[in-house]
């Protein structure tokens, strides 16, 4: 809900180990803009949430070499 309008569906949710908070995706009409404040139904409350683009999370570029944790070799026998 924005301004008190229902303007979408929430469609998924879970919890994002990475940005350490709940997040969900919804399908949204109107032209809300990233950064609105709007409140979710979830289980019959009320959660405050804000429009954000996708993607969550932004990728890293990683540089080389890329050092991995070594392992022990694998077995040869069967």
């Amino acid at each position: 809900m924005a301004e008190g309008v229902n303007v979408g569906t929430l469609t998924s949710g879970n919890y994002s180990p990475v940005l350490e908070r709940g997040i969900g995706l919804g399908l949204l009409s109107g032209d809300l803009e990233p950064g609105t404040p709007v409140s979710v139904a979830l289980r019959g409350r009320e959660i405050a949430a804000s429009v954000t683009s996708l993607p969550f999370v932004r990728k890293v570029k990683l540089t080389w070499p890329i050092i991995f944790p070594t392992r022990p070799p694998k077995s040869t026998r069967c």
